[in-house]
């Protein structure tokens, strides 16, 4: 396995000798930027393509944040943005630490875009065993076997319910399914039947930025099959769900408001379902740090599918201009725009979803306006 390791050089010398001995120690291979000076291009492009060829990212920071490259960021951060997406991250920080202004919100950065639990040294003798550990705990934990990540994308799709049971004469519903990879346990019969894993999900689904349904209706919790269901019935008999799998695959179905109080048009508001989107990706990356902090779910494919009969797509403005009068969806049928919608490719790693969840939503909401509004 090749461990790219990744911080200042100058005055973390011994830091970066104490790392690459624990990993040598381990039998895998260091990659450093020392290795990188007598090649043809510049070492920071050689880093950089050092990232991408490594099997794990290793940082450490202490309290200097670096010079800056022409991008205006760190070569560590530089670095950092081009693994963070696509490796396996373990972060090592120095204690006590005065950090500098760049480098307190570089290390704040990186913790909100990985949900980083940062181990703290004060030494390097510390810091080479706080290494040695943490890469064999990350190796334990994904222990589990090959990744197939044809085999996951096919799997969000199977999670999303058959369209006559997310679909309305009242109103539509927006799902969303996430399979996690490895496919593997995380949850024992026990975990699932526990109250208060119901509890979280609950909690979650009801309060702050992960809020998926209203605090104005019940909600029920109970087990079917092997799973955790969640479910909320709407004044007009749609409904609300969530399903967790014992594996951590996750379905979250969302009823849709409709706007035909403003006029005699029943739509779909643009504005509505990236709301609903946003909520229901935090909401999942919220459920998943609780199952498995840990963190073995590496990779996660997404599905998702929009359903309802007869129902327009609009925004807030279109609709607002012209309430009652517009092109109806009508016997545009299953064949279009209930076809559930992936991304290209469908799977990704796990830190993307709370990194450049926006970006997600963005793409997910353009590939479900393609089926609506064609």
């Amino acid at each position: 396995m090749k461990v790219f390791i990744s911080s200042l050089i100058r005055g973390m010398e011994a830091e970066r000798a104490a790392v690459r001995e624990a990993i040598t120690t381990l039998g895998h291979e260091a990659i450093m930027a020392e290795s990188f000076y007598a090649r043809d291009a510049s070492p920071q492009v050689a880093c950089l393509k050092g990232v991408r060829q490594s099997d794990l990212f290793l940082m450490i920071l202490g309290d200097r944040y670096g010079a800056t490259q022409p991008s205006g960021l760190s070569a560590t951060h530089e670095e950092f943005e081009e693994a963070h997406s696509s490796k396996p991250v373990l972060g090592f920080r120095h204690e006590p630490s005065n950090p500098e202004p760049a480098q307190q919100r570089f290390i704040e950065a990186v913790g909100g875009w990985t949900g980083q639990h940062w181990n703290e040294f004060n030494t390097p003798e510390q810091l080479g065993r706080q290494v040695t550990r943490a890469i064999h705990e990350w190796q334990l934990a994904n222990a589990s076997g090959p990744l197939d990540v044809n085999a996951l994308d096919a799997r969000a799709l199977t999670l999303l319910p058959e369209t006559h049971q997310g679909s309305s004469s009242s109103g539509a519903q927006l799902s969303l399914a996430i399979a996690t990879g490895p496919n593997q346990p995380l949850l024992r019969a026990r975990q699932i039947e526990d109250s208060a894993l119901a509890d979280e999900l609950l909690k979650l689904a009801l309060f702050g930025s992960t809020a998926i349904f209203s605090k104005a209706a019940g909600m029920k919790a109970g087990i079917e099959g092997s799973d955790l269901v969640l479910r909320q019935d709407g004044r007009r008999g749609e409904e609300g769900l969530v399903r967790l799998s014992p594996n951590g695959d996750l379905l979250v179905q969302v009823p849709m408001d409709r706007p035909s109080e403003r006029g005699m048009m029943m739509v779909v508001l643009e504005e509505d379902v990236r709301d609903r989107l946003s909520h229901a990706l935090a909401f999942a990356a919220a459920v998943l740090k609780h199952i498995d902090p840990t963190e073995k779910v590496t990779h996660l494919a997404l599905a998702a599918r929009l359903s309802g009969s007869a129902w327009g797509w609009r925004t807030r403005n279109e609709h607002a201009a012209s309430p009652n009068s517009g092109t109806m969806s009508i016997g545009y049928g299953e064949d279009q725009h209930e076809q559930p919608v992936q991304l290209t490719p469908a799977n990704m790693r796990r830190p993307k979803v709370v990194r450049e969840a926006s970006e997600i939503v963005e793409d997910l909401l353009t590939l479900l306006r393609r089926r609506w509004k064609p």
